[in-house]
């Protein structure tokens, strides 16, 4: 999945969110609408995985580092459905280069 097709599915609203990652949000005090919203100004792909047909993505959100995780295997089969927001949370430094890559 690319970042255009991506934002073009939060621009029309053509997601789901698991309670996993409603929960998480909560957790790190983050909006959705405003994660969203930060994904579609400046998000970036960091990572994609066409086997598992997941695909994670940087964000900044009020000057905060985001990390939105998303599924899309019915979008990879050539259905019309919705992706699905499978986390939301605030990357730990100590785990990341810049946020972008995961240190090893």
């Amino acid at each position: 999945m690319t970042l255009f097709e991506l934002q073009e599915k939060l621009r029309k609203q053509e997601f789901e969110i698991c309670l996993h990652a409603f929960e998480e949000a909560v957790d790190d005090f983050l909006s959705l609408n405003e994660v969203i919203d930060a994904l579609l100004q400046n998000g970036e792909l960091i990572e994609d995985d066409p086997i598992d047909c997941r695909c994670l993505t940087y964000c900044k959100n009020k000057q905060q580092p985001v990390h939105v995780a998303f599924d899309y295997h019915d979008f990879a089969k050539g259905f019309e459905s919705n992706i699905e927001i499978v986390t939301i949370y605030k990357p730990d430094p100590a785990l990341w280069i810049n946020y972008r890559k995961r240190k090893r």
